[in-house]
């Protein structure tokens, strides 16, 4: 029975207790005011609870209750995310059990190939957001599409396929005559 942990799962992050602390609490904060940050996949996992939790105390304190007023203010570190937290994300969510918070995996770092991970409110409009910028900044002219930079190339590529195709089948062909000895006799008799 040697090995059984019991209680639940804590992320270390190889920090001490305060340090953890106040990581997950500037990264809880900057994740009300953004609505989604990006992070390794590990402090995100760690962070998860983090914000479920703070979400909850929001939650209570919506309801005018001062003593989750006073808790939701020692865990968040500005007063901007306090009233963004209780103004707009929280009516977002109605039900009780609903999926609040999302991690999302992404690509790896360069510099250490570390797990990197969104970690975001599940109902955000950035999505939405994040594509009318592209839109309107391709409209503008402020970013070229690539598309049609793509399909030159693929048209370019179609081209040097088809011909080295062609050459390849002359080759073949020419090849095919010279070794054949039937092609060549009925050449020879003709």
């Amino acid at each position: 029975m040697a090995g059984l942990r019991h209680g639940p799962r804590r992320y270390k992050l190889s920090r001490d207790s305060q340090e953890r602390w106040h990581l997950q609490r500037t990264q809880v904060t900057q994740l009300v005011q953004h609505e989604r940050i990006q992070t390794t996949y590990a402090q995100a996992k760690a962070l998860k609870t983090l914000a479920i939790q703070t979400f909850k105390v929001g939650r209570e304190a919506a309801k005018k209750r001062k003593s989750k007023l006073l808790k939701l203010s020692g865990i968040l570190t500005t007063r901007f995310s306090q009233q963004k937290l209780i103004n707009e994300i929280i009516p977002k969510y109605r039900e009780v059990n609903e999926n609040i918070v999302n991690v999302v995996e992404t690509k790896r770092r360069l510099g250490d190939n570390a797990r990197m991970a969104y970690i975001e409110f599940a109902k955000n409009d950035l999505a939405v957001y994040e594509a009318a910028q592209k839109k309107e900044q391709l409209e503008k002219g402020l970013i070229k599409s690539i598309k049609p930079f793509n399909e030159k190339i693929l048209q370019q590529e179609r081209e040097f396929f088809k011909m080295k195709l062609d050459n390849a089948q002359n080759l073949l062909e020419t090849k095919k005559l010279e070794s054949d000895p039937h092609i060549n006799r009925f050449e020879q008799d003709s």
